[in-house]
């Protein structure tokens, strides 16, 4: 029974990744294949609030996509957000 459910939450999962995708105006004109493979290739996780996702000046790893809360930037020298999107 667990490894049902765990392939019911991968699923679900894809799904919603899915969807993230089709709906993120970068990848509009992206066709549904490449779109599937961007999704089975994609790495899934959580940062907690508050947490560094990359630092300043950092080689990017990837693109990152955020399907829920925010990213912000923020200047270590200021306590302040730089700039956050939803």
């Amino acid at each position: 029974m667990a490894f049902e459910d765990d392939r019911s939450a991968t699923a679900y999962e894809m799904r919603g990744t899915l969807a993230c995708l089709a709906a993120c105006p970068a990848l509009a004109g992206v066709g549904p294949d490449t779109l599937a493979k961007i999704a089975r290739d994609a790495v899934h996780y959580c940062l907690p609030a508050g947490d560094t996702l990359f630092d300043t000046g950092s080689q990017p790893e990837g693109i990152y996509l955020v399907t829920s809360g925010r990213l912000g930037a923020r200047d270590r020298s200021r306590p302040q957000l730089v700039t956050s999107a939803p």
